[in-house]
């Protein structure tokens, strides 16, 4: 389990960050409805635009830092600090995990709490394991 673990986290949230981007890009663009995102608080034009710009901003940040992580992109963060960062992206991914399970959509419920729950236990996989995409 735990070299299924070390082979497939990375790509797993790699592919979960950019379906998430590709999904804010749609309801940016008006093709999906700002109904299934952000615990359908997102009312008004306004608030979807400057929610999913948030959004993305926030998935891409994420992005690189688990890239980073992975040995994919040069850095000069250390391997502590990328490990603090994984551990914090973890943090963060189980409170919208919470989030998601209060959320006033169905849709947002049923997709985005579990999405949010694996992915938050990969990031503290990565985070806790050091041989798992450990920058060296």
């Amino acid at each position: 389990m735990n070299k299924l673990l070390m082979r497939w986290a990375g790509p797993i949230l790699i592919l979960v960050l950019v379906l998430g981007m590709g999904y804010q890009l749609l309801v940016l663009g008006g093709v999906l409805s700002s109904a299934n995102t952000w615990g359908g608080q997102l009312t008004d034009e306004t608030s979807r635009k400057v929610g999913v710009i948030v959004s993305l901003v926030i998935q891409t940040a994420i992005l690189f830092l688990l890239l980073m992580r992975l040995g994919k992109l040069k850095t000069s963060l250390s391997a502590q600090a990328l490990t603090r960062w994984m551990y914090g992206i973890a943090i963060i991914f189980s409170l919208n995990t919470l989030g998601n399970m209060m959320a006033n959509n169905a849709l947002e419920q049923a997709i985005g709490t579990p999405l949010t729950g694996i992915s938050a236990i990969l990031f503290f996989w990565l985070a806790a394991n050091s041989s798992a995409g450990k920058r060296q």
